[in-house]
């Protein structure tokens, strides 16, 4: 399976602000990835210090769960769709 093309643009922007910042001296930091809108889906690229991730789990915020636990809310929904590019949903053959 081909990562979306929205995936691959934002890895290689990564490591280009990562090679950026190990031009200008930074170490130290990781590169991260700051939506800064939704609609239009825009981000911009930063850094935090590794002692914020290291050895650590981010878990999906509440919100984006459903109160039964076994599924995602509209929340969700609206922060992952740009995410999956502009055909998140591609045909699929079926067997008859």
């Amino acid at each position: 399976m081909q990562p979306a093309p929205l995936d691959q643009d934002e890895a290689e922007a990564c490591g280009r602000e990562a090679v950026r910042r190990v031009v200008a001296g930074e170490s130290d930091c990781m590169v991260t990835i700051e939506r800064s809108s939704d609609a239009p889906y825009a981000v911009r690229y930063g850094t935090t210090p590794l002692e914020n991730v290291a050895n650590t789990a981010r878990r999906l915020p509440d919100a984006f769960i459903r109160p039964d636990g076994r599924g995602v809310t509209d929340a969700f929904r609206q922060y992952a769709l740009p995410l999956l590019g502009s055909d998140p949903f591609p045909a699929y053959g079926s067997l008859r």
